[in-house]
């Protein structure tokens, strides 16, 4: 006898199939301590009008990340049916216990939901999320939009990011939209370094096309850089035929192709300490050049420790926290692409 799929548990009060603007949440059950019969409320707005491209958007995949979030918290209020041809399904905080708590992974049970996929419908809180996303919303739509950034602890260059898979079709889809995006650089990367249990993953496995962001992130919000991202957005949705008119108020500006290393590539600091950083973002760096210093305060005396790139290229992000522990990344590179985007030149590095 042949096993049925286990279905979600994760359950909802809003109506995918209907046109009209229809908010709610996904409820994700728990069982605690203080509480034996509980939920974890994730808001989700969906907005649909008749047949069209179906689009789902995506911020607090990581909840220290939050120009994601402010940008659909805003689509969640302005974004009416009249607006749209097809569906858009909003999710400003996917990983609502991250998000509540202002973390990169669950309070709940420490669960990276990007590391999470494709989930478990038994599983703990985030698995439940990854499951459902990966079974139910990803079955409902042709394009995902999963907002990112640096965080609280990284800062990177303003970027839209795709990522290669074995499906050439779905790549080259994604390619297409990044100068519409405009963001100042684009990110081309292959797979993800969280492999099958990614995001990345789940879309390339559900043939659904992907673009992702890296906003600066440091653990706040700049306006600039956000209302790039949010027109950029704008002008995507625009591009693939979900909004009926165009919202963006913006012209794209030009975007700077970056083919990111690989992650063993990165800089990681190998003691603890307090890093000096000796170079700074959209620098180009050779190979042995010093990236910076670890100064040791528990022995003033000793001469800080340099660490050196291992390789040429720009400086795509960096770690904004000065106090670094042994193993921990300081510094992101990647080559600068020039030409035309030809498929043997997007391929390249990992993607965190």
């Amino acid at each position: 006898m042949q096993n049925n799929p286990v279905k979600s548990r994760v359950w909802t009060n809003v109506r995918f199939d209907e046109d009209g603007r229809h908010i709610g949440h996904l409820s994700v059950p728990i069982s605690e301590n203080e509480t034996g019969y509980a939920h974890v409320p994730i808001p989700i707005t969906v907005v649909k009008n008749g047949p069209g491209p179906r689009v789902l958007l995506i911020g607090g995949n990581h909840g220290d990340e939050y120009e994601g979030q402010i940008i659909l918290l805003k689509m969640s209020r302005y974004l009416k049916p009249e607006d749209v041809v097809g569906t858009a399904i909003i999710i400003p905080g996917l990983n609502a216990p991250a998000v509540e708590h202002g973390t990169r992974v669950s309070p709940l049970d420490g669960g990276n939901l990007n590391r999470m996929f494709p989930g478990n419908p038994r599983g703990t809180a985030t698995e439940m999320i990854a499951h459902y996303l990966e079974t139910e919303l990803l079955s409902r739509v042709d394009y995902v939009f999963d907002l990112h950034s640096g965080g609280r602890a990284m800062e990177y260059l303003p970027s839209a990011v795709v990522c290669e898979g074995d499906d050439s079709d779905l790549h080259q889809r994604s390619l297409a939209l990044l100068d519409t995006f405009g963001l100042p650089v684009s990110l081309i990367v292959e797979g993800s370094t969280g492999g099958d249990l990614s995001m990345v993953a789940a879309c390339q496995r559900r043939g659904v096309v992907r673009i992702s962001t890296e906003m600066p992130g440091r653990g706040s919000v700049a306006k600039i850089e956000m209302d790039r991202a949010e027109q950029g957005l704008l002008r995507v949705l625009h591009e693939i035929g979900m909004l009926s008119h165009a919202l963006a108020t913006e012209e794209r500006s030009p975007t700077k192709y970056i083919r990111r290393h690989s992650a063993r590539e990165f800089l990681y600091s190998s003691e603890t300490g307090v890093f000096e950083p000796c170079v700074d973002l959209g620098d180009t760096v050779s190979a042995d050049q010093l990236a910076g210093r670890l100064h040791f305060t528990h022995n003033p005396w000793r001469e800080p420790l340099e660490l050196r790139f291992k390789k040429p290229g720009v400086v795509i992000f960096k770690r904004v926290l000065a106090r670094t522990h042994k193993g921990e990344c300081v510094f992101g590179t990647g080559d600068a692409i020039r030409g035309s985007l030809e498929k043997d030149e997007c391929q390249g590095g990992d993607t965190l």
